[in-house]
């Protein structure tokens, strides 16, 4: 494999503390890509020409006591090229707009109570239906929605209720992605948030994945189902990036930022669960083998990770004597295969993003700026 420097993108209307790329995302086509700085600027990029085509001002805010994984939400999607449509999260994380990003214009707004989402690219209404799923966890509910050639393009055709999925708990912390080359709703689901006063979640890990070919299905019941309970290093991780392709999904595990643990109280002397700070190190990469169910874990740093769309590979930022590097391993096995310190060694990684095919990835800095690498695949391990 070969990593090699294409260009760089930089920011059009900087404001001050503000310029910082929070957010990327390319297209299907891998012809345009949309720059998310800081809450405010959304820019979309024509890659091949370096110009910048338009840009939107969407306001978006962290309402940190309601969700303490904001940090971590899609923040928008390129959902087709052709429509000029796109999928953004505005206010306050939990608001999904459709707008047409040529005209600058809203176009629908989904919900305003969206905890989790996950939506489909496609280039034609008529090559099949195409998918975007909102997760509310009032009420524990995941709408369906299918995209047409309409004022509004997207119309909702199916409820999964995750209370009669017949699951051994009710979820309440999960991650979604749409898998369209195999036709699945994916979920991973992780524990409860660690809080004073009560005992710590007990082993609530599960990944899920419902059949979603035919949009008229109206059962509940998820058709793959896996508790990786062997894996105890996930007990209390979050789920934070959530990508299949096939036969395979690859999700990434943040570790919790708070430990519980058992005190006697210092009057009564009864014990009760106290929380403590924690800072990990490693984040944790899963990989779930639909084919054969089973799933394996090794560990990447804990900093900006990204995986590509075709489930090939695993890109992270690695520091190392105050030098920044971006490697590049296999997705399956955690390999690495390649490295990139040309450009970006000295600057603040912020956020990276593969194309759908693998062949660009795209890094960006807390300056505004944007690299675009092109990744040469001549050797590939595909190993499990």
């Amino acid at each position: 494999m070969e990593v090699i420097f294409w260009k760089e993108l930089g920011i059009v209307g900087k404001r001050k503390g503000l310029s910082k790329v929070k957010a990327m995302d390319i297209s299907l086509s891998g012809a345009v890509v949309a720059i998310k700085h800081a809450n405010y600027s959304l820019q979309f990029w024509n890659i091949a020409s370096g110009a910048l085509q338009t840009s939107i001002d969407v306001p978006t805010y962290i309402d940190a006591g309601k969700r303490a994984r904001d940090t971590y939400e899609v923040g928008h999607m390129l959902i087709s090229d052709t429509a000029k449509l796109a999928a953004i999260i505005t206010n306050f994380g939990r608001t999904l707009e459709i707008w047409n990003w040529a005209k600058k214009k809203k176009v629908q707004t989904i919900d305003d109570q969206v905890d989790r989402w996950a939506a489909d690219r496609f280039e034609s209404y008529s090559s099949t239906w195409n998918p975007l799923a909102v997760y509310k966890a009032r009420p524990c509910v995941i709408d369906v929605y299918t995209a047409a050639p309409s004022k509004k393009p997207y119309a909702k055709v199916r409820i999964i209720d995750l209370r009669k999925a017949e699951f051994p708990y009710v979820p309440q912390q999960l991650e979604l992605a749409i898998v369209s080359s195999s036709h699945l709703l994916v979920a991973a689901i992780g524990p409860r948030s660690a809080k004073a006063g009560q005992p710590p979640p007990d082993r609530e890990i599960m990944l899920v994945a419902w059949d979603i070919s035919d949009y008229r299905e109206v059962s509940h019941i998820p058709r793959h189902f896996v508790r990786p309970l062997h894996h105890a290093e996930i007990d209390l991780a979050v789920p934070t990036i959530l990508v299949g392709h096939e036969n395979t999904v690859i999700s990434v595990w943040v570790p919790p930022s708070h430990s519980v643990y058992r005190e006697a109280h210092p009057r009564t002397g009864l014990p009760e669960w106290k929380l403590s700070s924690v800072v990990g190190s490693t984040r944790h990469v899963l990989v779930w083998d639909l084919s054969g169910n089973i799933t394996n874990v090794y560990q990447v740093p804990n900093t900006v990770t990204c995986v590509s769309g075709d489930c090939r590979f695993v890109a992270y930022s690695s520091i190392a004597y105050g030098q920044t590097r971006i490697v590049i391993s296999d997705a399956k096995s955690g390999t690495e295969v390649q490295s990139i310190q040309e450009i970006i060694s000295g600057r603040v990684v912020t956020e990276l993003a593969f194309s759908r095919d693998s062949k660009l990835l795209m890094v960006g800095d807390a300056d505004g700026n944007t690299n675009v690498f092109e990744v040469d695949i001549k050797v590939s391990s595909w190993r499990f």
